[in-house]
């Protein structure tokens, strides 16, 4: 398996790409404030109208056992649980959703940890509007 990196698409408008998103739950996992409120309004923008917020992964575990999400964008380095670990967890359940990892770490090696714990995507911090957007289109549509 492998992990889907960055990739740059035409410009399009964020109309343009939202109609399918919308009905998208995401799950934000992040221990910083800031990444979380940035995170979130990407989101947001795109046109997803479900966004909520954990701020580590035992707080993604939990709330994912709780409620439904098509998508968690996970970050790696949290306090109480890691990205990872939380990954592998989340993943392991029936009707898992799909995890996509935002972290600095960006090496070939780190991909395939990603992989092996679950991840289905990846995007590099600081990530912009089009790769979020990008991901979430290719999971809405069935490509990952």
């Amino acid at each position: 398996a492998s992990i889907t990196r960055r990739t740059l698409e035409p410009k399009e408008t964020i109309q343009d790409s939202c109609e399918g998103l919308k009905v998208l739950r995401v799950l934000v996992a992040d221990d910083n404030i800031i990444n979380q409120k940035v995170l979130g309004r990407l989101v947001e923008r795109i046109g997803v109208a479900e966004v909520m917020i954990a701020g580590d992964g035992q707080e993604a575990v939990d709330m994912s056992s709780e409620n439904e999400y098509d998508v968690i964008f996970m970050d790696v380095q949290m306090p109480i649980m890691d990205g990872l670990k939380a990954s592998k967890i989340i993943t392991s359940r029936a009707s898992a959703p799909k995890v996509v990892f935002c972290t600095a770490h960006t090496s070939d090696d780190f991909e395939s940890t990603c992989v092996s714990c679950g991840g289905v995507a990846f995007v590099s911090k600081p990530c912009t509007i089009g790769e979020v957007r990008v991901v979430l289109q290719k999971i809405a549509s069935g490509l990952l």
